[in-house]
C-alpha cells in the first residue's frame, strides 16, 4: 500500500495543470490495476507526442505564431528537431492583435525575427513550478550590444500567476512535446530597449540619476555603450546626500568657473557629479546569476577604470520571504545555488545594497541601489544624511 500511496502522489503532481483527464476517475480508486496504468501511460504519451512545432500547429490558438515561425526557417527547423530541447513561450492569436496595436502606437520597427527568438529558451525544459520570482531565463536572442550574450527574460510572481517581464502572463502552462515544453502567454514579449530608455520608463525612481547623466553628458553613454552594468541609485538615495550636496553637484551657482569657461560642466561640482555617474556604470555585463556564481567580483567602471566590489551573500532564513521556499509537488528547487531569493547583493562592503536586481536592457543590466556611491577621490562639501 505504501508503494501505491507514492504512485498516487506522483500522479496527482503530474496532473495539477490539467483541468480534465480521462484518468480523473482512476486517481481516486484505492488501487491501480493494469488497465489503469496502461491508460495513464497512453495518455501521457499522447500529451508528449510530436515536436514543439507539431504541438503548436495542432492548436488553433497559436496559428499566427506558427505562421510567423514558418518565415524563419532556422528557428522553425530547431523547433522541429527532436534532438534539440527548448522551452517555448507561445503568444496566442489575441496577443498578436495587441502587439500590432502597440507597435502602431509606438512606431516600433524592430524585426520580427528578434521578437520570435525572444520567446524561445534553447537547451532548456522549464516547468512552470520551477519559475521562481526573480529567475532569469536565457533566450535564443543573442545581441552584439550585450557583448554577444543572450538576452534574458525576468520572471515575476503575482497573486499566483507567473508573469514574464511584468508584461506577459502565462495563461496555460506545461504543454509537453517530445523535445521540450510550451507555455501559452497573453502578450508578445518585446525585447528591452537601451538602458537610458528603460530608466526613463520609471521616472519616479530614477529621474535624479537621469538628470545627473544628462547634466554631465553621460546619457548618450547609457544608450550606446555595450555590455553595461548600471548601479542606479533611487531618487530616495540621492535625497539622502542632502540639499547642499545636491546643489553643489547639480548647479554651478556660487562656484568659481574653471579656466574662465561658462559651460556648466566646467565647474567643480558638476565635474564631481560626472565622476559619480561614471562610477555607477560598470564596463562588464553582470547579472545576478554572474554574481551568485562568483560570490565576489570586481567591476571596472567608466570612471578611470576604478572598480566597485560586488558581493552575493546568502540571506538568513528569517530574512527570506515566507513563501519563497515552499516545496511543490516536484520537490525543492533543483539548483538553489542560483536562486536569487536566497541572496542579498552588497556594493563596496555595504556602502550600497541592491534593492531591485536585473532590470533588463538592450545593452546591459540595471540594478537599483539604496545609496549613492562616492569615489574615494571625490569629497562632498557637506555630510550626507543617513
Amino acid at each position: 500500500m505504501h508503494r501505491f500511496a507514492i504512485l498516487f502522489a506522483l500522479l496527482a503532481c503530474l496532473f495539477t495543470s490539467v483541468k480534465t483527464s480521462p484518468l480523473s476517475g482512476a486517481l481516486f480508486i484505492s488501487n491501480l490495476d493494469e488497465e489503469s496504468v496502461e491508460l495513464f501511460t497512453n495518455t501521457l504519451k499522447d500529451r508528449q507526442e510530436g515536436s514543439l512545432i507539431d504541438r503548436l500547429r495542432g492548436d488553433k490558438r497559436f496559428s499566427r505564431f506558427v505562421d510567423a515561425l514558418s518565415r524563419d526557417r532556422g528557428l522553425r527547423d530547431d523547433l522541429e528537431n527532436k534532438d534539440k530541447k527548448a522551452t517555448v513561450f507561445a503568444p496566442t492569436n489575441e496577443a498578436f492583435k495587441h502587439m500590432e496595436d502597440d507597435r502602431r502606437r509606438n512606431n516600433d520597427e524592430r524585426e520580427m525575427g528578434e521578437i520570435l527568438r525572444y520567446h524561445i529558451c534553447p537547451d532548456m525544459n522549464i516547468r512552470s513550478d520551477e519559475m521562481h520570482r526573480g529567475m532569469l531565463l536565457r533566450t535564443d536572442l543573442r545581441l552584439k550590444k550585450l557583448n554577444d550574450r543572450h538576452q534574458r527574460i525576468r520572471v515575476f510572481r503575482f497573486r499566483g500567476d507567473v508573469w514574464l517581464n511584468m508584461r506577459a502572463r502565462i495563461v496555460e502552462k506545461d504543454m509537453e512535446a517530445e523535445n521540450g515544453r510550451i507555455h501559452a502567454i497573453d502578450r508578445i514579449l518585446i525585447p528591452p530597449r537601451d538602458a537610458r530608455e528603460m530608466l526613463y520608463m520609471m521616472p519616479s525612481e530614477f529621474s535624479t540619476f537621469l538628470s545627473g547623466a544628462e547634466r554631465t553628458d553621460m546619457g548618450k553613454h547609457m544608450a550606446d555603450e555595450k555590455g553595461l552594468t548600471i548601479f542606479a541609485p533611487s531618487n530616495e538615495a540621492w535625497q539622502r546626500l542632502g540639499f547642499e550636496n545636491l546643489r553643489y553637484l547639480f548647479s554651478c551657482v556660487g562656484q568659481d568657473r574653471q579656466h574662465g569657461m561658462e559651460r556648466h560642466h566646467e565647474c567643480k561640482g558638476v565635474q564631481d557629479l560626472k565622476r559619480i555617474i561614471q562610477y555607477h556604470m560598470g564596463r562588464d555585463l553582470a547579472y545576478t546569476t554572474d554574481m551568485m556564481e562568483k560570490r565576489e567580483m570586481r567591476l571596472k567602471t567608466l570612471y578611470e577604470d576604478k572598480t566597485v566590489l560586488v558581493e552575493a551573500k546568502e540571506r538568513n532564513h528569517k530574512d527570506r520571504d515566507r513563501d519563497s521556499y515552499s516545496d511543490s509537488c516536484s520537490g525543492k528547487d533543483r539548483d538553489r545555488k542560483h536562486d536569487v531569493r536566497r541572496y542579498m547583493f552588497l556594493i563596496n562592503k555595504g556602502e550600497a545594497k541592491v534593492q531591485f536586481a536585473d532590470g533588463l536592457a538592450e545593452n546591459g543590466a540595471i540594478h537599483m541601489i539604496d545609496s549613492v556611491l562616492v569615489p574615494d577621490d571625490v569629497k562632498l562639501p557637506h555630510d550626507r544624511f543617513d
